[in-house]
């Protein structure tokens, strides 16, 4: 059988400010409903000042650095309060290594079936006052469609 082909998604999930949650859901993904996610990967704003739309700023970097990410998989919160910042494919570790040099943080999700309208981004309520203005957090995710049995 062959491999399956990987394809990629862009989600962005909006902060409407003022006063947002502590609890941000996915927006649905008619895409993904029934795709395998084999990676995700986020964004902060060293890396994506403007996110993929091309007009909303992502999450201030306090915001972005102290927020969690709950993964509904197969009806269960299997993936729980996951630092958003260890979903950076590429970031700068200046403990690790010399400031500026790049690393790779990648995250295998196995092929996974993610429930993403039941997913949500947690951040504490103090955070909420670093949020000045309308931002997003922006997430690129890897995927394979199902196989169909009669591709078997």
């Amino acid at each position: 059988m062959a491999a399956p082909i990987i394809k990629y998604q862009n989600i962005l999930v909006r902060i409407n400010v003022p006063n947002p949650p502590t609890k941000i859901f996915f927006p649905d993904q008619p895409n993904l409903r029934e795709s395998r996610v084999t990676g995700i990967e986020a964004q902060d704003f060293q890396l994506l000042p403007i996110t993929s739309d091309l007009n909303t700023p992502n999450v201030p970097l306090d915001v972005f650095r102290n927020t969690f990410l709950t993964l509904v998989v197969d009806d269960v919160n299997n993936v729980v309060r996951f630092p958003i910042i260890n979903l950076q494919t590429v970031f700068n570790n200046i403990v690790a290594a010399p400031a500026g040099q790049a690393q790779l943080n990648n995250r295998d999700f196995s092929g996974l079936k993610i429930y993403w309208n039941k997913c949500f981004i947690e951040f504490p309520a103090a955070l909420a006052g670093l949020i000045g203005a309308n931002c997003s957090y922006n997430f690129g995710v890897y995927y394979s469609d199902p196989v169909k049995p009669n591709q078997i």
